[in-house]
């Protein structure tokens, strides 16, 4: 299982109180955080278990390219890893995907 390509809306957080220019700007990092947490998806973090309270150094995006337009960046940081917290656990999140591996015939056996 790995998580979707898309941000649940849950995840986006978005402020009916933004501006134009402040929601696209926190959207643009919004789904930058997702592709750092589809990463610890297929790695570290698996469907089920529980996220630890703070952010892993790998839950982060270059602040230069994805400003945040609302809070300073270790705030929208912090903000966006309780987002995910939040969506974790919701199999809409995720897919699912299947793959055959053969690997396992050949063990065992000596040429």
């Amino acid at each position: 299982m790995q998580l979707r390509p898309e941000p649940p809306a849950d995840f986006l957080g978005v402020n009916a109180t933004w501006s134009t220019k402040q929601r696209a700007a926190e959207e643009r990092l919004a789904r930058a955080y997702w592709e750092a947490a589809r990463k610890l998806s297929g790695t570290v973090h698996a469907f089920g278990t529980r996220l630890p309270d703070e952010p892993p150094g790998a839950f982060s995006v270059d602040a230069k390219s994805y400003p945040s337009l609302v809070e300073p960046g270790p705030v929208a940081r912090e903000r966006y890893w309780r987002n995910l917290q939040k969506v974790w656990n919701d199999p809409e999140a995720w897919k699912y995907s299947y793959e055959w591996h053969t690997s396992w015939f050949f063990q065992g056996m000596n040429y």
